[in-house]
């Protein structure tokens, strides 16, 4: 029987619901899994046939410490998914301009390393912006504000560069129509979920009051959103594309490749999909 690492964090010691639904489902197909908390010093890698990094949604709190251990899976020569090197480019959201520069449609982006009044220029012509930093997940240090707030954006923006770059956007108002979550297997389209908030917040997740239910996308949403995955040379096991509708067609707002939640709770038959994507990868 194959062993296969799923790395997790010390919040769900024994995998989140959703991807305990996998287990079962490998262990029919000759594949043991064991989780492994990310932050914890590492078990004997070399006992895995492979490594995939599956709800370490704590990274960006300990970022320094998550590159390390990035290092030390790369070490093991133990096969990683989705591929290490990937997996760092994604984990600062200047990604999103280096997609932007191929042509992929995202949500407008601005990189700040320091105010100057060039990037002022460019926020003011934005009503509302979202200020986050570009290392963060799950709504991590994101800020909602008007941009005639020069006082506020500048403190807010100045707080984050404490701890590093800063990602600007302008609030898109499409957000309450729903954000599409598109969920791929080895880049093969599996299921979709459409987030939304509460009309008296903008963020999706749960915690913020955002619900979550099955979706089915249009082809040409499907293809819009398998086109952007192209972009990605490397193979890539699972991904989770999340994206707005603006004038008929998809804008990106996020491509997560490390830790992303796959809803297999919701699409529970996508988890037998996600088995064979493993079986088939290791």
């Amino acid at each position: 029987m194959k062993r296969v690492g799923f790395i997790t964090n010390s919040q769900f010691p024994h995998l989140t619901d959703s991807d305990s639904l996998v287990i079962e489902l490998l262990k029919k197909r000759e594949i043991e899994v064991e989780s492994i908390i990310w932050s914890s010093p590492p078990p004997t890698l070399n006992q895995f046939d492979a490594i995939i990094m599956r709800s370490a949604w704590d990274y960006h709190t300990q970022y320094e410490k998550f590159t390390s251990f990035f290092h030390t899976l790369k070490n093991s020569g133990v096969p990683i998914y989705n591929p290490i090197d990937t997996m760092l480019w994604n984990s600062n959201k200047s990604y999103l301009l280096n997609l932007a520069s191929q042509g992929v449609p995202i949500v407008p982006t601005i990189k700040i390393h320091s105010i100057n009044e060039a990037d002022w220029q460019k926020i003011t012509q934005w009503p509302e912006i979202i200020i986050k930093p570009a290392v963060g997940a799950s709504a991590f240090g994101i800020t909602k504000l008007s941009s005639n707030n020069k006082n506020e954006v500048h403190k807010t923006i100045a707080t984050l560069l404490k701890t590093g770059d800063v990602i600007i956007q302008p609030f898109m108002k499409e957000i309450y129509d729903g954000e599409i979550s598109f969920i791929f297997f080895n880049k093969q389209f599996s299921h979709a979920v459409l987030k939304k908030p509460t009309l008296q917040d903008f963020r999706t997740q749960p915690e913020f009051g955002g619900t979550e239910k099955r979706t089915f996308p249009s082809d040409q949403m499907i293809g819009s959103a398998s086109n952007i995955l192209q972009k990605i040379k490397s193979p890539l096991l699972y991904t989770r594309l999340d994206a707005i509708v603006v004038n008929n067609n998809l804008q990106l707002m996020e491509l997560e490749l490390i830790e992303p939640h796959l809803f297999l709770d919701i699409a529970p038959e996508a988890a037998s999909t996600f088995a064979d994507a493993i079986a088939r990868a290791i």
